[in-house]
Order: C-alpha cells, then structure tokens, then sequence
C-alpha cells in the first residue's frame, strides 16, 4: 500500500512539472532577453518594473528587427528569451530547435498605422493616391515590412483605395531594416509618409495619423519564448510568467498593445 502511494505522489510530481512553467524565484543572476525592436519602449518599462519587484534579479535588454534578432540568436547561446513580432520568426527558431514547439505565447497585438510628417500635405488616404510625396517603409524582410504590404494590397481590394498600392510604392525613397529606422525618418521630417505600428505613435502629438477603416487596418501580433540553451530557464519563465500577469498586461495596454 505504501509503495501504491509513493508511486502516485511521485506521478503527481512528475505531471506538475512538465505540465507548467516553473515560476519559482531565482535568488538572483541576469537574464539576456532579445526583442524585436518596435517593443523597445514597453519592454523597457517591464523591466524597470519587474528589477523593482525583484531587487536581486537584472534584465538585459537587446533590440533589433525580428529577423536579425534570430541572426544573433543562431550566432550565439548568451540570449535566455526571445520576443518576436510575428510568427514568422517564431516558428522559425522552433523549427531549427532553438526553441521547444509548444513553448511560444502569444502576448500581445498590434496594428498599423499611417504617419505624415507635419510639413505634409497628406492627410488622408486620397490624398496618398493623387499627391506627389516621399515615403519610407520597412523591408520585408522586417516583420512590419510584410505587414505594410498586407495592409496595401487590402486597401487596393478596395475601389475607392484602387491604384493606391502602385502610387505609393513608386514614392518610396527607402526601405529600412528595423521600425525604429522608419520612425526616425518621420520624426526628423525626412520625409512626407511613412509607415509603422499603432504603438509608436500614441505618445506623439508632432506627426499627423492618417485614418484607416479598422475593418482594412492588419492585426499584428507578438510571440515570446525561453530558448532552449538558456542555463537561466527559471528566471526566463519568471520574467515571461510576469508579462502575462495582470500587472505585465496593463504596462502592455498603457503602451497600447491589445491584449
């Protein structure tokens, strides 16, 4: 009879520890996380929140596009958690076994948004099919780059928008490597039109947004993960666990994130 217990107790156990990230606190070390880089402001404040609830713990914080954040992470085992801006990548590093199937989550959404620098005279979607002006975008080999011409060819499904796909392309001057590049060109009034997330514009009042129907604007959305040669996996749950909790998810909303 004993042994009939000891041996459910210890199936119990087992269940309970490959059924569920860990979420024990470490007593302490630094964890290497690798973003894409439009999560930059965001992550920066999850960060800052997080080191205050655990005074003993250090997050350290790398950015770049979503493609060359998987470049580094195959170049090197020094990253613990990866964050990308779409699935694409995602699922590649799983495919390649940098990161265990099943072990992604979904953690945020995002979407698109249309900017002109305050010099423009764009102020609607028209006017990007009647005006001369510059543009910027991202290549698509940046997850905002697919996005942006999924956002395009479904305004030029659209007869009012017909046209609009070719007329803007044909204005870019440049196709940058990361949002951040593109958001630059805007802020610095480089340039009349350029295109990025929702999330980078909610605190910016010097640009001007042109309005897209919700029901053609593109869902983005956000994946994290623990990698696989991680030697830090019970700080990376812990720190991925706090993402999701209610107090990682308003940070997420303040910033203007749906969840």
């Amino acid at each position: 009879m004993k042994k009939e217990k000891m041996m459910v107790l210890f199936v119990v156990l087992v269940l309970g520890l490959t059924g569920c990230r860990s979420t024990v606190k470490s007593e302490g070390g630094t964890l290497n996380v690798i973003a894409a880089a439009s999560l930059t402001e965001v992550f920066t404040a999850l960060k800052e929140d997080f080191e205050k609830e655990n005074q003993s713990l250090s997050i350290n914080l790398t950015f770049a596009g979503s493609q060359s954040c998987v470049a580094q992470i195959k170049e090197s085992d020094r990253f613990d958690v990866f964050a990308s801006a779409d699935e694409r990548y995602m699922t590649e590093v799983i495919d390649q076994g940098y990161v265990h199937s099943q072990e992604e989550i979904l953690f945020a959404k995002n979407q698109l948004a249309i900017v002109a620098s305050k010099d423009s005279n764009i102020v609607n979607l028209h006017n990007l099919l009647q005006e001369d002006y510059t543009v910027v975008i991202a290549d698509d080999s940046v997850p905002i780059g697919q996005y942006t011409l999924d956002l395009l060819s479904g305004l030029e499904e659209q007869e009012t928008y017909n046209g609009i796909y070719e007329r803007l392309m044909k204005n870019v001057v440049s196709k940058e490597i990361s949002v951040k590049m593109v958001w630059s060109k805007i802020q610095i009034n480089e340039i009349d039109v350029g295109i990025v997330y929702q999330t980078d514009i909610i605190k910016e009042s010097s640009i001007h947004q042109i309005d897209i129907p919700s029901e053609l604007n593109v869902s983005t959305s956000y994946y994290i993960a623990p990698l696989m040669r991680s030697n830090n996996k019970a700080v990376a749950n812990q720190w991925i666990d706090y993402i999701e909790s209610e107090k990682g998810k308003a940070i997420l909303v303040e910033y203007g994130y749906d969840i």
